[in-house]
């Protein structure tokens, strides 16, 4: 599929659908790659248009992007992006999206997001994972209740870059590049010994569970068994319930 992007950078932020007039439907190869949805069922037949025009209310059943950007002063975000599936004007489905923050040093730091919308609001399983080139990374993914709230267990995962496997061309890779969501968790997770640094996943990667926390309680988990900031005095996560119940959300998302 062809993409023409328009960059325009005002004083004002603006907000650009990126795609042109000319792509009016995806194909049924892009449909197949598009990331799956429990809110929306596409099947292979179907055609999915991409939306048309700068209207976001206007867009329905189709997939669009939105991109706000600006000049990238020093210390200030440059810009925000999101893609996914819309029905009557609002976000309803599996979204990817992003922030980017340019500083004065000329490094950047990006934090990424994915998850199910319905009509709008975020549901279900959602994961940020953030990027710095400073050379750290981490991954939080939870769940969020049908008021577009955070809330129950929510699971923490602290790393260095050279922490991961290194893609084709020698570069190592983050979170994100394996999607932000619950296979990220599940691919660098050790769910028999998520306390065991030493331990690969069941997917051969290393083990990079760091902790849980307990979203709108005080009392939440908040010592790191493992990472950059672990000590001796470690909880073991494996024997609580609640990091149970957290494994068994992501395996039963992962299923579904």
């Amino acid at each position: 599929m062809k993409i023409n992007l328009f960059k325009v950078c005002l004083p004002l932020l603006i907000s650009l659908n990126v795609f042109s007039a000319e792509n009016e439907k995806l194909s049924n190869a892009e449909i197949k790659n598009l990331p799956p949805s429990k809110s929306i069922e596409i099947e292979e037949k179907d055609v999915l248009k991409v939306c048309k025009g700068e209207d976001v209310s206007k867009w329905n059943d189709c997939w669009g992007k939105i991109v706000v950007d600006h000049a990238c002063d020093p210390e200030k975000w440059c810009g925000t992006w999101s893609k996914g599936l819309y029905y009557n004007g609002k976000k309803h489905g599996f979204f990817h999206e992003g922030i980017w923050h340019g500083r004065s040093t000329r490094r950047s730091d990006g934090i990424f997001y994915a998850g199910n919308y319905r009509n709008g609001v975020k549901v279900g399983l959602h994961g940020r994972c953030y990027y710095a080139q400073a050379g750290r990374t981490d991954f939080q993914i939870g769940n969020y209740n049908s008021e577009g709230k955070p809330e129950g267990v929510w699971g923490n995962f602290n790393a260095w870059y050279d922490d991961f496997p290194q893609d084709e061309n020698g570069h190592h890779e983050a979170f994100h590049s394996s999607g932000c969501n619950v296979e990220t968790a599940l691919l660098y997770l050790n769910k028999e010994n998520p306390c065991g640094s030493n331990k690969k996943s069941p997917a051969g990667h290393n083990n990079m569970f760091t902790s849980i926390a307990i979203v709108g309680e005080s009392s939440g988990y908040n010592s790191p068994c493992r990472g950059m900031w672990g000590d001796e005095n470690y909880i073991d996560y494996g024997i609580t319930i609640e990091f149970k119940q957290w494994v068994e959300m992501l395996e039963n998302n992962y299923e579904n």
